[in-house]
């Protein structure tokens, strides 16, 4: 390494006491941060490093990186000093004696959250969660819903998704940087969502995405590099976070199995216990190891963790529903208004409709009379393999696509190979009557 671009940009897990729990976010490196990327180039010849942002900047950051207990839930480490610290005091005591030591607030909230979680007893000792959390690789919650699972007779379930959320998203990001060409976008990122939504199975919840996945994972033949990675290709897998999720699995069941002797004997358990990673099963092991009871896979979630909850609702008030229903279709809940369409070359139906198609199922395309809006009737999303859902009757998968363009400037392919030479631009701003409004913990935050 000859040449460093420095930005002084570091990502790093950053501990949000309004939601209680960890982000990941764009912060300022520290100064010493900054000296140890410097000693990256000029190693075996000489070389530059050109920090791009100002010098009076770099006095003002902090001389080093902030410790990683302040940017970290505190429940795992408290439960630690709880089981294995006990001779040498309190946590409360023994984490306030550390060099940099958090705030007592959020030692505090950190045993509380622990006894709401059932970790910890209202008197302060140990509870049989707590005991096994200790020796789990994950989150109190993530062991908890574990320790459920395997309580509903369902544990390879509960351990596949503990294991999904434990690690970075499998799937590959929709990015126009991971595109040959500007105009690949729209259909790269059609084709990474409705991926998702096949595993998804209709039921609006990733946990459950991540477990349909690892379920097909299991079917795909290892050995066969090149089906393999065929699999990947199509599910828009990245290879190195699925060998990660995979390992996690096995390692997850060996690690409860220890904790709790008494699973040891569950027939599913042992059954993953067994897994090789080049191993692939066929479809009646499958059924054998993990369940088709929905139901009772989301009372498992839900029983992990509550009262944690991003909830949907339907949006029912919307200030176009009376043009969308009198625009002619006769189908509101499938048609989307697209409005201030840009280029103003894509306020064609020939051109939306080619655009729309090569996204999801199209079924018609109209403009109003003044040939600024457009109402598009989405098409059947079975399709494409996504299945209805008996969950959510929310918003068919193009115009799910169209709301997730609206935020991204593209170009389109259909203009491209008309010769019509435009800029990347958002494609306008769709509106839809089934779209949804989000809240967390009864808090709003997100969604019209």
């Amino acid at each position: 390494v000859r040449y460093i671009l420095d930005f002084g940009i570091v990502r790093k897990m950053v501990f949000d006491e309004d939601r209680g729990m960890q982000s990941l976010c764009n912060t300022w490196s520290s100064q010493a941060t900054c000296q140890q990327r410097r000693g990256r180039c000029g190693r075996l010849q000489e070389g530059v490093i050109i920090y791009l942002f100002p010098k009076n900047l770099f006095d003002r950051l902090e001389p080093f990186a902030s410790p990683e207990v302040l940017g970290v839930p505190l429940e795992s480490i408290y439960l630690k000093c709880k089981v294995l610290l006990h001779s040498l005091g309190q946590p409360e005591v023994l984490l306030s004696q550390l060099i940099n030591s958090p705030a007592q607030q959020r030692i505090t909230a950190a045993a509380q959250n622990l006894k709401d979680l059932g970790a910890l007893r209202a008197d302060g000792g140990v509870a049989s969660l707590g005991r096994i959390a200790v020796f789990m690789p994950t989150t109190i919650q993530l062991t908890k819903l574990i320790v459920v699972s395997w309580a509903l007779d369902i544990p390879a379930d509960g351990i596949v998704i503990a294991a999904a959320l434990s690690t970075q998203d499998v799937f590959k990001l929709a990015s126009p940087a991971n595109c040959r060409w500007p105009e690949d976008f729209p259909q790269h990122l059609a084709h990474n969502y409705i991926t998702r939504a096949r595993y998804d199975a209709g039921q609006f919840s990733e946990p459950i995405m991540y477990r349909n996945l690892y379920m097909d994972y299991l079917t795909v033949p290892k050995r066969q590099g090149r089906q393999y990675q065929n699999w990947l290709d199509e599910s828009c897998v990245a290879v190195g976070r699925m060998s990660q999720f995979a390992a996690l699995v096995t390692e997850l069941a060996s690690k409860f199995g220890c904790a709790v002797p008494s699973a040891k004997s569950h027939p599913m358990l042992k059954k993953l216990l067994e897994l090789k990673r080049s191993q692939h099963l066929l479809q009646r092991d499958l059924e054998e190891l993990f369940t088709r009871d929905y139901e009772r896979l989301k009372f498992a979630i839900v029983g992990a963790f509550q009262p944690s909850f991003v909830q949907g609702e339907i949006n029912t008030q919307n200030k176009n529903k009376s043009k969308i229903t009198n625009c002619g279709f006769n189908a509101p809940l499938k048609t989307c208004i697209l409005q201030s369409i840009k280029p103003p070359e894509m306020a064609d139906v020939d051109n939306l409709w080619n655009f729309c198609a090569s996204l999801a199922p199209t079924d018609d395309v109209i403009l109003n009379e003044t040939g600024k809006a457009a109402f598009i009737k989405c098409g059947d999303d079975a399709k494409v393999g996504v299945p209805p859902s008996d969950v959510v009757h929310q918003m068919p998968v193009l115009a799910q696509l169209l709301h997730q363009l609206m935020r991204q400037s593209v170009k389109f392919q259909v203009l491209t190979d008309q010769g019509i030479r435009h800029e990347p631009s958002k494609i306008g701003s769709p509106n839809f009557l089934n779209g949804m409004k989000w809240h967390v913990n009864g808090m709003r935050t997100m969604g019209a």
